[in-house]
């Protein structure tokens, strides 16, 4: 199926390779919903495969590095991923959507940290749909649940947050948000 499939392309537009099938070995995928590219020059694909509650890496050719995560709620399990982003420093955020939370890996796939739970105070989450990380390591959160984007410093504390107007988010290099 294609909704189960990765797809590579050139800067021109060109498919060059599909990824994956349906299933839950490594390399297949189950309902994937989010995907990132990593920074400077790291060039791996990381995605969040939310029906096998993981996240997959891969190397910029498409060939399947390693995974991490299991279904749970315990700190480093994951139920239903949706999103993931990459850090300028390389630490990766994992929008852990079921378990109303963000948490915060390292390149290896070991647990740094996590940061909110459920509920509508600030800095809590309902059903965090989207992780994005600026140039600073600010970082925001579509938080669908409660309708808002929040945004946190780099070391996971509250800023602000922000009337949510669509359904998707993203930051610029220069630190814009694009929802």
């Amino acid at each position: 199926e294609k909704k189960n499939m990765l797809f590579l392309y050139d800067a021109a537009g060109k498919l060059i390779k599909n990824v994956g099938r349906s299933g839950a070995q490594n390399g297949s995928f189950s309902g994937p919903r989010g995907v990132a590219v990593g920074p400077n020059g790291l060039g791996n694909v990381y995605v969040a495969d939310t029906g096998n509650h993981r996240v997959q890496i891969f190397d910029r050719d498409g060939n399947f590095l390693y995974a991490f995560g299991e279904k749970g709620s315990e700190p480093g399990k994951l139920r239903g991923p949706e999103s993931v982003s990459v850090g300028a420093d390389g630490r990766i955020f994992v929008a852990d959507t079921g378990n109303d939370r963000i948490q915060v890996f390292t390149q290896e796939g070991i647990l740094l940290f996590q940061f909110g739970s459920g509920g509508k105070e600030a800095g809590r989450f309902s059903s965090p749909s989207r992780v994005s990380v600026d140039p600073s390591d600010n970082v925001y959160v579509l938080d669908r649940g409660n309708e808002r984007v929040q945004k946190f410093n780099a070391d996971a504390k509250f800023v602000k947050e922000f009337s949510l107007l669509g359904n998707d988010a993203a930051v610029d290099g220069y630190g814009f948000m694009y929802v």
